[in-house]
């Protein structure tokens, strides 16, 4: 088991960060539950409902969500209105994709990916100006070793927090993992399919690990589905983003995986 200092050095090595930008307590909390998860030897089938996911498991999902808000052609409207907002911050202090301005010179800006309720704003670089577009530039030219040219791709990415803090006594269902499934890793079509290792928690303690289960559905359904989400632990690099790792609670019903 991994004691707190060498938690958060763990933590600090996958996000880039320094210590003194991590959470300490999410990270053993969230390193312990895990660590009990895995060594239970009790197993107990899931049920569908609200699910909180622990910080590292929610960037996956937030990851996969941003990923596919990227791909979505602007003239294609969203089919269930989000219950959260999905913003990029590319000037939050201390966060792995934090910049002032973006390869073409322009400056950075807060921006919603996805608002509550409905709506998003266009991410513009100076491409997409010259091809016509009558919009500023919003500071979103970034390139990944793949890419030619500076395509509009988001900084840090999170969902809005609402102040959730799951009690250190919490009880209920526990994603503590969230994977992509397969070959086609996490996209097939429309839809989005995740691999989830739950885990049954009472007062805290973990009491029983579930089978792993699939969850399928859209990017909208997702969103929709989220309930509560903490203030960022830190901030995961993975696929070319920063994506925050924070505490979520979702509704979901997976399905046993084959």
């Amino acid at each position: 088991m991994l004691g707190d200092r060498q938690a958060v050095r763990v933590a600090a090595g996958r996000s880039g960060r320094g210590l003194t930008d991590l959470r300490d307590t999410d990270v053993s909390r969230e390193l312990c539950l895990h660590a009990r998860a895995l060594a239970s030897d009790t197993e107990r089938a899931w049920r569908g409902g609200s699910v909180v996911f622990t910080p590292a498991a929610a960037a996956v999902v937030v990851q996969a969500l941003t990923l596919d808000l990227i791909a979505r052609p602007r003239s294609r409207p969203f089919g269930t209105a989000p219950a959260v907002s999905l913003l990029d911050d590319p000037r939050l202090p201390g966060a792995a994709g934090s910049e002032l301005f973006d390869l073409e010179g322009a400056l950075t800006g807060r921006t919603v990916l996805a608002r509550k309720g409905g709506g998003a704003d266009e991410l513009v670089v100076r491409r997409a100006s010259h091809e016509g577009a009558a919009h500023r530039l919003t500071g979103h030219a970034r390139r990944s070793p793949r890419d030619v040219t500076p395509l509009a791709r988001p900084a840090n990415v999170r969902l809005e927090s609402d102040g959730f803090q799951p009690p250190d006594q919490m009880s209920g269902q526990l994603c503590y993992d969230v994977r992509g499934h397969g070959t086609q890793l996490t996209k097939a079509g429309e839809e989005i399919t995740l691999n989830l290792s739950m885990a049954v928690v009472e007062d805290g303690r973990v009491i029983a690990r579930c089978p792993d289960a699939l969850l399928r559905a859209t990017a909208d359904t997702l969103l929709a589905a989220v309930e509560r989400v903490s203030e960022p632990s830190w901030f995961v690099r993975s696929g070319g983003l920063a994506v925050a790792a924070s505490w979520m609670r979702m509704r979901c019903d997976p399905v046993p995986t084959p």
